[in-house]
């Protein structure tokens, strides 16, 4: 949702899969290095406090979840959420 007014809009799979490439390249020289695929917040409050649905959220969170673990990321890592609701909403596509 962040990038939905960015140029990147509808390029979140390519862009989560160039930033976990980066990451592999930059661990190249550290076998047993992990990298973590981190998914913030998504820039908006849920209803009533903001214009956004739980299952919006929840939506963006899966298609960024699976761009992350499709490029090969060894963990998710789910942070800086505004509510309690954002990061169940996360943590539920992390999950699916």
């Amino acid at each position: 949702m962040r990038l939905k007014d960015s140029p990147y809009a509808g390029r979140i799979a390519e862009v989560n899969r160039r930033a976990v490439e980066i990451a592999r390249q930059a661990t190249q020289s550290q076998p047993g290095t992990l990298v973590a695929g981190s998914m913030g917040p998504v820039g908006g409050l849920l209803k009533p406090y903001g214009p956004l649905t739980v299952d919006e959220v929840r939506e963006a969170y899966a298609e960024q979840a699976q761009a992350l673990t499709g490029a090969g990321v060894d963990l998710l890592v789910i942070e800086t959420q505004f509510s309690l609701e954002e990061a169940k909403a996360a943590l539920e596509a992390a999950r699916q």
